[in-house]
């Protein structure tokens, strides 16, 4: 078997780590590098892999040899590191597109990538829809709301009920490890996106209500996600996300991207 691409992992945590043993097992991808700012959590997970990856620095990491880098770690980790992955000439998923709300860094993001010719892909993450609402963009979305439940220890509050209503911009800002999704509604649909989040103690799934309507209809989605066993915080949705869309830079037959 050709190794078809090699990958490097930004972020060792549960999702992280979820990628990592994923792609340990991929014979077309070598994982040939982790990184994290905790280098214990980063030494840790590749004593449990086969394919050895090296356990390196943020700097050290940059400048390995490889065509993709997969960031899972955090919105700051993103703004620190993404544009100086880009420069190096590397393809990137991330998965904090809570990033991408400080328009000013999207914007630097996207003319560094055009620059060098590679690609940055956000994955669909914990909702479904994201190739309808991309399709429904092409002409009008007159309105688009996001309620998204999940337990109170997820969110890290204390009371139950709706501890969130604004736009997306803002509910990153006060929920940065639990609405990645919000902004991932944004760059797909151009929209202010409508969001309320919902805390429930008793709640066991991460559930996320999109509605849109416009000139193409109506659609409502709802997805309800098993959290990470690793962290509640996180759906174990997101990572079979990014999953796929690292399978889609070497695959030749693709559905529904």
């Amino acid at each position: 078997m050709v190794i078809k691409m090699r990958v490097g992992i930004l972020g060792c945590g549960a999702i992280g780590s979820e990628i990592a043993e994923w792609l340990d097992k991929e014979q077309e991808v070598a994982l040939v590098a982790l990184t994290d700012r905790d280098r214990e959590k980063a030494e840790k997970l590749a004593e449990r892999l086969v394919s050895n990856p090296k356990v390196l620095e943020p700097d050290e990491f940059i400048e390995e040899e490889m065509e993709l880098v997969v960031e899972c770690a955090s919105i700051e980790a993103s703004k620190d590191n993404l544009l100086r992955i880009i420069k190096k000439g590397k393809n990137v998923v991330t998965l904090s597109t809570g990033a991408f709300s400080d328009r000013e860094f999207k914007r630097k993001v996207e003319e560094a990538a055009k620059e060098k010719g590679v690609k940055v892909v956000v994955p669909s993450g914990a909702i479904a829809g994201i190739d309808g609402i991309k399709a429904a963009a092409l002409e009008k979305i007159d309105h688009i709301k996001l309620r998204t439940t999940k337990s109170t220890e997820g969110l890290g509050v204390e009371k139950e009920g709706v501890v969130f209503r604004g736009n997306a911009r803002d509910a990153v800002e006060k929920f940065p490890r639990n609405i990645n999704v919000s902004e991932t509604l944004f760059l797909a649909s151009g929209k202010n996106i409508e969001v309320e989040i919902v805390a429930d103690k008793n709640i066991k799934n991460n559930i996320h209500e999109v509605e849109i309507s416009g000139e193409f209809g109506r659609m409502y989605v709802r997805v309800e996600n098993v959290p990470s066993e690793k962290n509640p915080k996180s759906s174990k949705l997101a990572a079979l996300s990014a999953i796929v869309a690292i399978r889609n830079f070497f695959e030749n037959f693709k559905i529904g991207v």
